[in-house]
């Protein structure tokens, strides 16, 4: 999980209670590229997310890169993880996300982890509780084969992986107008602001792959009337003539 704020703190063998006052703490992820352009935006060419390694080894990864031993023999070390401050965003950004940060799933499992003076690195993996575990997608097609939209308009997807894409193709008729809506939601179906930010686009079906949208693009999230909402501006497309609407689809 990226953005995961993970705190130590250091248990003496000889105190009931963790030192509070002896803390460090790590962002996971922070080894890892925040983003890499995506087809709508198209490549990244802003600085402030373009450093980090695409290797998955650092995708969550944290690294409490020092705790000083008060003897040399062995202490503990409890661990527990935390959202990052949502304030923390632009050039105050911590971790892999600049433009805002991604509430955790899940809960906090506190894990105590014991640090031997004999040797320097520990690795340990935190899971949380109850955490969203559906990395299933639906069936969404690719850009040379858009998946076709239901015939009632409405559908769903589930995003499973780092930089997922999904396509999707429907034909308008002529004299006809349609208004594309995209809504974020979190592992409970509610709309959220605080987890994916989706950004869309509408392309001719004829248009070149890999080229930027030709009719409508939506590249920055949530600028719906609605929470979690994206929508794209079609005002083109709708003031196409009717011969040029049979020809054209989204994906």
């Amino acid at each position: 999980m990226q953005g995961v704020n993970v705190t130590g703190q250091r248990w003496h063998q000889a105190w009931d209670v963790p030192e509070a006052w002896q803390s460090v703490s790590s962002v996971t992820g922070y080894l890892f590229k925040g983003t890499n352009g995506n087809p709508v935006s198209g490549p990244l060419t802003s600085t402030i997310q373009s450093g980090g390694s695409l290797a998955p080894q650092y995708e969550g990864f944290y690294d409490l890169h020092r705790i000083p031993m008060l003897d040399g023999t062995w202490q503990n070390v409890l661990l527990n993880t935390e959202p990052v401050n949502p304030l923390y965003t632009g050039v105050y950004a911590v971790g892999p996300y600049v433009v805002n940060q991604v509430a955790v799933s899940g809960t906090n499992v506190p894990y105590t982890s014991e640090v031997n003076g004999s040797y320097y690195n520990v690795v340990n993996d935190l899971k949380t509780n109850n955490a969203a575990n559906n990395l299933s997608r639906t069936i969404d097609g690719i850009e040379a084969s858009p998946a076709s939209v239901t015939p009632t308009g409405l559908w769903n997807g589930t995003l499973g992986s780092y930089g997922h894409t999904a396509w999707s193709g429907f034909n308008v008729k002529g004299n006809r107008s349609f208004t594309i809506e995209v809504t974020a939601q979190d592992e409970q179906g509610f709309a959220t602001m605080t987890k994916a930010m989706p950004v869309i686009g509408v392309w001719h079906a004829t248009d070149a792959l890999g080229s930027l949208p030709s009719i409508a693009a939506a590249p920055a999230a949530f600028n719906g009337n609605s929470i979690g909402m994206a929508v794209p501006d079609c005002e083109g497309w709708n003031k196409a003539s009717p011969a040029q609407r049979d020809r054209r689809a989204a994906r």
